[in-house]
């Protein structure tokens, strides 16, 4: 299990994409064809990055959809593990179930 917090893609899309160039998250969304407001969740880590994002990110700045899909995954499995929700669930033998059955 990872022990760091992965970065959302929103932190990177600011960091890398939109903060150095002085694009705004108006200016980003006119680029990609999306609202304002879409943008500035996704900026603001309010919502994931899904597949459509990922495609128009890709043919916005060249990162493929599906590093910005592998980065919301990374970022999506280690907030699910940090729930530690799944104590409780024990794993199937499922050479037992074969014998039996």
């Amino acid at each position: 299990m990872r022990m760091h917090d992965p970065a959302h893609p929103g932190e990177i899309l600011q960091e890398f994409y939109m903060e150095p160039y002085g694009l705004s998250a108006r200016d980003f969304a006119k680029r990609l064809g999306v609202s304002h407001s879409t943008v500035a969740r996704v900026v603001s880590q309010q919502t994931a990055v899904s597949a459509d994002m990922a495609l128009r990110l890709e043919k916005a700045v060249g990162l493929s959809a599906e590093t910005w899909l592998g980065m919301q995954k990374n970022r999506d499995l280690w907030l699910a593990s940090q729930a530690d929700t799944h104590e409780e669930i024990e794993a199937i033998d499922f050479d037992q179930l074969a014998i039996a059955g």
